[in-house]
């Protein structure tokens, strides 16, 4: 009987799978995550309605001309799209691999869709190395988070070649916040896209 309303229940106008994460109704969310795993496809019907939600939400960012205007504040929405959903993954989710594959591959996805991704995130990282955040601790998380952007991006080339740019400038001229937090981001770009 339930099985034969999983879709009503899910695409419910106003109080559905998609209103419940635009309003971060973690509890509302548990209770259908785990609802709905007891039933065959139950969590795939979940996962589609997120990840298209996602896509839906990222393309609108990335594409939205206003947006782009500003590319650290792009960014910074990026970021916050990216902690928002993975807050639900983990609280609500159960931390599922499956949602967790699906909110990458979404995030690969949409940020790809702007071409100017790569320098913006590069503008992001010289803009946070140049003023600086409240503590170390604030700096290394935010690199964290910058770095697993550069995951999704598919021109890892193009934003390299923004990140010497800029790396030199703030070199050159000395206006770096510190040298630890340059070295730190240098050895986590190592890690992540190789010598």
């Amino acid at each position: 009987m339930i099985e034969s309303q999983m879709n009503c229940l899910v695409h419910m106008e106003n109080s559905g799978l998609v209103d419940m994460i635009i309003e971060d109704k973690y509890d509302d969310l548990a209770w259908i995550y785990n609802f709905f795993r007891r039933l065959p496809n139950g969590l795939s019907v979940i996962r589609d309605v997120m990840t298209s939600h996602i896509r839906e939400t990222g393309e609108q960012l990335v594409i939205d001309p206003e947006q782009v205007k500003d590319p650290v504040e792009f960014v910074q929405r990026l970021l916050e799209e990216k902690d928002k959903h993975d807050k639900i993954i983990n609280l609500a989710f159960n931390n599922g691999k499956t949602f967790q594959n699906a909110l990458n591959s979404s995030f690969e996805y949409f940020i790809n869709l702007n071409p100017r991704s790569p320098e913006f995130i590069s503008l992001f990282l010289d803009d946070k190395l140049r003023k600086g955040l409240e503590s170390k601790e604030d700096v290394e998380v935010a690199l964290d988070k910058v770095v697993m952007l550069i995951r999704y991006l598919k021109e890892k080339d193009e934003f390299e070649k923004y990140y010497k740019q800029y790396l030199a400038t703030r070199l050159r001229l000395g206006i770096s916040v510190s040298e630890d937090a340059e070295r730190s981001l240098i050895l986590k770009l190592k890690t992540e896209c190789g010598y």
